[in-house]
């Protein structure tokens, strides 16, 4: 149970007591947003401090999954998925990501294909987190599975260190069985095999890939 003082929204708490939220009490305060918290929450995706940083995104992103009222703020989201922090690129993608389910202006249009040039990105780990948002998003929108799929398709793996690419082509098969259920198509089956084979993926490896194409 969150006592009295943490009931309050998070624009009446200080940036020292959001650094000690668990997180059972981040859950509890998602529901009790207002417009001011919403800002303040934004403004604090650029903290230094990587637990309000943490806590802050972690707020907008599960707010953004049941209210619309973090939206308005997508071409800030826009402008740090071009940030020279690969931090901030992987926030600005996931709430960009999150919040498509409001985008009726259809803003998602311009930024996906924008956002391909994540999958080349100078971390792995950016790569990773870019691939998860897209699965994210094709569960969200079929409108831009094609699109996700062929730019997947086209991605080079061999331009990744060797040690992170049967992480990201297990990654990329999520992704691709995840539209191929939704609409067969021979050409990504096959495909997704390619990944299978030349991943030299372990028992568990395999267990998983026959899990989401299941």
């Amino acid at each position: 149970m969150l006592n009295a003082n943490r009931r309050r929204t998070l624009s009446a708490i200080l940036k020292e007591q959001m650094a000690t939220l668990r997180s059972d009490e981040i859950s509890a305060l998602v529901n009790t947003l207002d417009d001011n918290a919403i800002a303040s929450l934004v403004d604090w995706l650029s903290e230094k401090d990587d637990v309000i940083r943490y806590n802050a995104f972690t707020l907008l992103l599960e707010r953004s999954k049941i209210q619309s009222d973090v939206y308005p703020y997508w071409d800030i989201f826009k402008a740090k998925m071009k940030s020279e922090n690969s931090y901030q690129r992987t926030i600005g993608i996931q709430l960009l990501v999150e919040n498509v389910r409001w985008d009726t202006q259809r803003n998602m249009d311009s930024v996906l294909p924008e956002s391909v040039a994540l999958l080349h990105d100078e971390k792995p780990i950016t790569i990773r987190q870019y691939i998860k948002a897209l699965h994210v998003l094709v569960c969200i929108n079929s409108e831009y599975d094609d699109l996700i799929a062929s730019k997947l398709m086209e991605f080079d793996l061999s331009s990744v260190r060797e040690t992170m690419r049967k992480s990201i082509a297990l990654d990329m098969i999520g992704v691709l069985a995840a539209i191929h259920k939704k609409e067969p198509n021979p050409d990504m089956f096959n495909y997704i095999g390619i990944l299978v084979s030349s991943g030299d993926f372990d028992a568990k490896g395999k267990k998983t890939i026959q899990a989401m194409l299941a």
